[in-house]
Order: C-alpha cells, then sequence, then structure tokens
C-alpha cells in the first residue's frame, strides 16, 4: 500500500469530501466538523475558494486521497496542509507544501 506511486494535483469540487476527512483524521492540530464549521470553514467554503481560484493540492496514492494543502493568495500563505497518519513520513507533506507555496 505505501510502495503505491504519489500523485500531486489540484483539488477539485468531487475532492471535497476527502479533504475533510483528511482533515478530521490527523493526529496534530484535530477539528471535528462541527469546530472548522464554527470557524466558517465548511464544505460550501472550500468549493467556492476552489471554484474561484486554483488554491489547494490533493496527495492521491492508487485513487485514494491521502494528503492536501490550501493557500490563501490575498495572504499569501499556506493555511493548510494535512496528510494522514498512516501516510505520515514519507516526504508529503513536503512535495504539498512546495506545491502550494510555488502558487503565490
Amino acid at each position: 500500500m505505501h510502495d503505491a506511486a504519489i500523485y500531486i494535483r489540484l483539488v477539485t469540487e468531487a475532492d471535497v469530501e476527502a479533504v475533510f476527512h483528511i482533515r478530521t483524521s490527523v493526529r496534530e492540530n484535530h477539528l471535528s466538523l462541527e469546530q472548522m464549521a464554527a470557524m466558517g470553514i465548511t464544505p460550501d467554503a472550500i468549493r467556492e475558494a476552489i471554484i474561484a481560484e486554483p488554491c489547494a493540492w490533493l496527495a492521491e496514492a492508487d485513487g485514494k486521497a491521502v494528503g492536501f494543502a490550501m493557500v490563501d493568495a490575498e495572504e499569501g500563505c499556506v493555511f493548510a496542509a494535512f496528510v494522514l497518519p498512516e501516510w505520515e513520513g514519507r516526504g508529503l507533506g513536503r512535495r504539498l507544501m512546495a506545491e502550494a507555496e510555488a502558487s503565490l
């Protein structure tokens, strides 16, 4: 499973559920769906952001979403970068950060 090729690509509307699954599965800086909603981070808000401009990247292994990163172009920063716990330590976070930072 972990020998799979990893592909980094832009997040699409169809990926929003996977992004939220990854975000709520992390060990560090964990937030529940309810906590994120209270902060204004909802599936609709993410959909609107990715429709407005390319701002999020997904790491895929064998067609499964295993990590993502997201930028705020106006602020000029990466504000989210998360990898499923079972995929930590494989360089995915660095690859996602590189893609995200290159867009700023």
